[in-house]
């Protein structure tokens, strides 16, 4: 199930998150400024058209000091946007212990259930269809998982997603922990299993989109592994309950119960220290000023290249009360790092909101102002299920051997 969400959301059509006439008008109007102007190379022609189209007010009145600070800060950062897109050690550790925690508990909450599941059936007193319905019972509930993680992370963001899904890791394993019921147990393994699902789209995802391109394989990777290590543990923490002897409400209840609610605790703590995607703000933020600053704060903490020194940049521009019009040049080169670089480019096409003074910033044309773009996620869900059609019907737009592929998915998926 995990294969087929997956692969539906590579072969879907692309669908853009923002206004798409906004973001036409913003263009031509950026377009019929260079037009007005002298040839440039980089992003710095860009600005000399975004420049067009702003107010004619004079700069505010700096002092010798205040100027000679932003020009060492602007030759600083010229300097430094460099090719590197690699990631410092301490985000690339966090983003590894971001993977094996969901992984391992991708791992634990699967294969946890195998040694309880006898003591689970005579307790309970169950039949074996209903023991077996107890054991698929995570696999049902990871197709519907599938699906509501990828509504989730669309509507609410990739770290959210992943956030959401902790939450049905704890309440799931819980339940099972103190069912006294079939029902009670199989709804517990059903909630178990919508985490399993949305963390297995929502997990790789993220962990694709904050990684360099450097150290992408591997985070991904460490992932995957770190479910083959999740299968692992459990079954040696389950061998170990067992050999603790008779415990009280039968071992059953720590192995499927407790273990995965305690396995749940590492990624709970990893969530707190790692920003959302910027990629997924960038894609809501349109010409918000709010959305394009938490971007570009998320990628500080990722440590990409430049963000820092962009950030430094505005707030010096806004302690002196921000510029009245819009830049014609831009105090950075291109980068290089392709975040920062995907935020370089919206941010001009909004206008350079962040360096305006809040009048100038009010002042943007309507296109630039755009209000940042909210999907529901039961929009999003329904998207899903257009975008399967399309995919099946090899609709306009789909990737030629889409429809072949996602046979193929299913075949190795059954």
């Amino acid at each position: 199930s995990s294969l087929v969400a997956a692969f539906v959301v590579a072969a879907s059509p692309r669908q853009h998150r923002c206004s798409r006439k906004a973001m036409a008008a913003a263009l031509a109007a950026v377009e019929e400024g260079l037009a007005a102007s002298p040839p440039r190379s980089d992003l710095g022609s860009l600005a000399t058209g975004v420049a067009g189209m702003g107010g004619t007010d004079s700069m505010k009145s700096k002092t010798s000091a205040e100027e000679e600070e932003e020009a060492q800060l602007r030759l600083r950062m010229k300097s430094e946007d460099g090719t590197d897109q690699g990631m410092p050690p301490k985000v690339i550790a966090l983003l590894i212990s971001f993977a094996i925690a969901s992984g391992l508990l991708f791992g634990i909450d699967l294969g946890s259930i195998g040694a309880a599941l006898n003591t689970l059936s005579t307790d309970l007193a169950l039949s074996k269809v209903q023991a077996e319905s107890v054991v698929a019972g995570c696999k049902g509930g990871a197709i519907v998982g599938c699906l509501l993680g990828g509504a989730w992370m669309t509507a609410y963001g990739r770290r959210r997603a992943v956030s959401m899904a902790v939450v049905a890791f704890v309440v799931g394993p819980t339940l099972l922990a103190v069912a006294r019921s079939f029902e009670m147990a199989l709804l517990g393994r059903l909630i178990n299993g919508v985490g399993v699902g949305a963390a297995s789209v929502a997990a790789p995802c993220y962990l694709s989109e904050v990684s360099s391109p450097s150290c992408r394989g591997a985070l991904v990777a460490s992932y995957e592994v770190a479910i083959a290590l999740g299968f692992l543990t459990a079954s040696i923490a389950n061998t170990l309950i067992e050999g603790l002897g008779p415990l009280p409400g039968g071992a059953w209840r720590y192995q499927a119960g407790v273990l995965p609610l305690v396995a749940s605790v590492p990624l709970m703590l990893v969530l707190t220290q790692v920003p959302e995607s910027p990629r997924w703000v960038l894609s809501r933020a349109g010409g918000d000023v709010g959305m394009l600053r938490r971007a570009l704060e998320a990628m500080r903490k990722l440590g990409c290249v430049g963000a820092n020194d962009r950030i430094k940049y505005i707030k010096l521009v806004q302690s002196q009360g921000g510029k009245d019009e819009i830049p014609a040049a831009l105090p950075w080169h291109q980068s290089d790092n392709d975040l920062v670089g995907l935020w370089d480019r919206l941010h001009l096409q909004a206008g350079l909101p962040l360096l305006l003074s809040a009048a100038a910033e009010r002042a943007r044309p309507h296109g630039m102002a755009e209000a940042p773009s909210r999907t529901k996620a039961r929009y999003a869900l329904l998207g899903t299920f257009r975008n399967v059609s399309a995919v099946v019907a090899d609709a306009p737009g789909v990737p030629a051997g889409a429809r072949r592929g996602l046979g193929l998915a299913v075949v190795l998926a059954i």
